[in-house]
């Protein structure tokens, strides 16, 4: 009897768990729709996307633009591609950095609905943020260098280039003959 008991203990609790791990499967929200996403992959899937509110990751560059008295455009770059943001005034004050060639802009999620076409800004791609930004790091500034060797290479470039200038204009102008005679 007692082997009996725990087989049917066995299989009730087997049944049980499968069946809260289906019931926790159905209300898990599918893994496209939690996830993030960059500028390039919105353009890239822009048909399916428009309408949809996504989470757009990537570095805000270039200047904020004014839209209207509320709201400023940020662009967001990543993996290549910039897609413009609408964002209200106060939410774009969290961006302290823009990135641009001496540096590497605040890397910044946003959630907001792509629009395809947008009706309001002259049926343009663009998202409308409907969430705060939120800054995920910081700016950065870019070290520009240039290697000594690479120095040195340009000046001398620089004085043969002068010297073959100078050679040129002498037979140009006939110095090399006047010399000759």
């Amino acid at each position: 009897m007692r082997a009996t008991t725990s087989r049917a203990g066995l299989t009730l609790a087997a049944a049980s768990l499968t069946a809260a791990g289906l019931l926790a499967s159905a209300l898990t929200p599918a893994p496209a729709l939690a996830a993030w996403i960059s500028p390039a992959e919105v353009v890239a899937d822009v048909n399916e996307l428009d309408g949809q509110t996504v989470t757009m990751v990537g570095e805000a560059i270039g200047d904020t633009m004014r839209a209207d008295q509320d709201h400023v455009w940020i662009n967001v770059l990543g993996d290549g591609t910039a897609v413009g943001v609408y964002v209200s005034n106060e939410d774009a004050a969290e961006v302290e950095g823009l990135g641009d060639y001496d540096r590497v802009g605040d890397r910044v999620s946003v959630r907001g609905v792509v629009n395809l076409a947008c009706e309001q800004h002259g049926g343009d791609l663009d998202i409308h943020a409907v969430a705060p930004l939120e800054v995920l790091e910081p700016s950065a500034p870019i070290e520009h260098y240039v290697p000594v060797w690479e120095g040195i290479l340009g000046a001398a470039l620089i004085v043969v280039a002068g010297f073959l200038f100078r050679a040129y204009r002498a037979r140009r102008l006939g110095w090399v003959e006047a010399r000759r005679r």
